[in-house]
């Protein structure tokens, strides 16, 4: 893996943006890291294997891209949950859970929270952690640049991801056809290890989102339209745990072109081995 962290122009953290190159796949990817501030090489004595290490702004520092480790700095059935009550920097949690205080990686930790229905996603800065408390001081808002506040305000019902890393993949499809409107039917995917909804009407851990055509110069997918689709397990091996599922209500509208962007919040290992779209 070979990595380099760089800022992106406008961002308040001195650097925020990873660059990976996966050189065994030749594949590029690009990550919001919010306030990685450096990186070094090590060797391990014991393995004879290199292992990168980071620190932040905020003082945390640990290996990354560690082996067994799929979110950021803590780790635990305890690092999602629903929201009771908010204020413009600080929620509390409603599901009769408490975060593990006797751990470290949560001041400092960033932490994602978005509405009832998974979207206006937004990103705080984890200044104070009680039993049921977050507390924030630096807020990443889905409206507007005030970093004092999340914008818009969160509700009851709202859910939130202490140190989760999303995985995203955004892309347009003309089907071969750019010049005849088309609307998308079903989508089939081929997943390993995905969580089943955790709340209530949510749409689980991996979901859909639909874009419409696009828009915007330069690309600016939140001015398209977008609708998240849920996902309807299907069929489940058990001996490999793959898992098959299916979208539960695609869009009807007709395009010249649309988006599928897959999305993951979970907290276990996730692999997409391969989707079919269909058309019509």
């Amino acid at each position: 893996m070979n990595c380099m962290w760089l800022p992106e122009e406008g961002v308040d953290s001195q650097i925020n943006l990873l660059i990976m190159h996966h050189a065994p796949t030749d594949q590029w990817f690009v990550q919001d890291e919010k306030d990685v501030l450096c990186s070094a090489q090590f060797q391990d004595g014991d393995t004879n294997l290199s292992k990168i290490y980071v620190g932040t702004e905020t003082g945390l520092m640990g290996e990354a891209f560690a082996d067994g480790f799929y979110s950021n700095w803590v780790s635990s059935a305890r690092s999602f949950g629903t929201v009771g009550t908010a204020t413009a920097l600080s929620l509390t949690r409603n599901d009769d859970l408490e975060f593990f205080l006797d751990r470290n990686g949560y001041v400092g930790n960033w932490c994602l929270v978005t509405d009832a229905n998974g979207e206006n996603e937004q990103w705080g800065r984890i200044s104070a952690v009680i039993a049921d408390k977050l507390t924030f001081d630096y807020i990443q808002p889905a409206i507007g640049e005030v970093h004092s506040a999340f914008n818009p305000p969160l509700a009851e019902g709202s859910i939130f991801f202490v140190g989760v890393i999303e995985c995203r993949a955004l892309k347009y499809f003309d089907m071969s056809a750019p010049s005849e409107d088309k609307k998308l039917s079903e989508v089939w995917l081929t997943l390993d290890s995905v969580d089943v909804s955790f709340s209530p009407g949510h749409v689980g851990s991996t979901f859909l989102r639909y874009y419409r055509e696009r828009t915007g110069t330069p690309f600016a997918p939140k001015s398209d339209g977008l609708l998240n689709i849920s996902l309807l397990q299907v069929k489940q091996d058990d001996a490999s745990k793959t898992q098959v599922w299916g979208t539960q209500t695609p869009p009807t509208e007709r395009n010249k072109c649309f988006g599928i962007e897959i999305i993951d919040r979970g907290f276990i290992p996730w692999k997409l081995y391969n989707w079919i779209l269909k058309a019509e």
